[in-house]
């Protein structure tokens, strides 16, 4: 099969998933994973249009040894999963060996101490331009996401006399929620 072909089946392959609605950030993320899978494909003898369970399992003993770990190996197959089903094939995913993960204590992120927090609110503070002071004082005290922090437009915060809120249109999965300004 040819490279034309591989790709034809790629933009195809994007083009349904925007059609579903997926976020861009997945479109983004599947696409590098199905190109650099194409990739790999080519040097091993493979192309798209034929894929094989074969092909699958040799893909994830490649990556176990290039060091991916688990995670990242089963966000891959998720990729190539959704990829199979749109080429019809997903019968080729039964009883494809792939890594354990393992079980994780979910733990926050590490956030700034109060020193960090203080350095930076200082720093942005000596520039005085409001709009960046307002900007980094929304993200260190809100928890929103640099996306959604980005995303923001001027209606969608509503301060009142004794509290405020902020409405995020596009959260993380395109959610929309409402998030409490902080007194400070």
């Amino acid at each position: 099969m040819t490279e034309k072909s591989d790709a034809k089946i790629i933009e195809g392959f994007i083009r349904d998933l925007q059609a579903k609605g997926s976020s861009p950030g997945t479109v983004k993320t599947y696409t590098r994973i199905i190109q650099e899978f194409s990739e790999w494909l080519k040097r091993n003898g493979g192309d798209l249009s034929q894929l094989t369970r074969i092909d699958v399992q040799q893909y994830i003993h490649y990556l176990e040894k290039k060091g991916n770990g688990s995670a990242t190996i089963q966000n891959k197959f998720a990729a190539l999963s959704v990829l199979a089903r749109y080429l019809g094939a997903s019968d080729i995913l039964q009883h494809i060996r792939r890594p354990e993960i393992r079980k994780t204590r979910h733990i926050a992120p590490k956030s700034l101490d109060r020193n960090e927090r203080n350095r930076v609110l200082r720093e942005v503070e000596r520039t005085g331009n409001r709009r960046d002071i307002a900007i980094v004082y929304l993200f260190v005290y809100s928890g929103l996401r640099v996306s959604e922090l980005v995303n923001l437009n001027r209606e969608d915060v509503v301060i009142r006399e004794r509290s405020g809120s902020l409405t995020v249109r596009k959260g993380k999965g395109n959610v929309a929620r409402t998030v409490p300004l902080p007194v400070e």
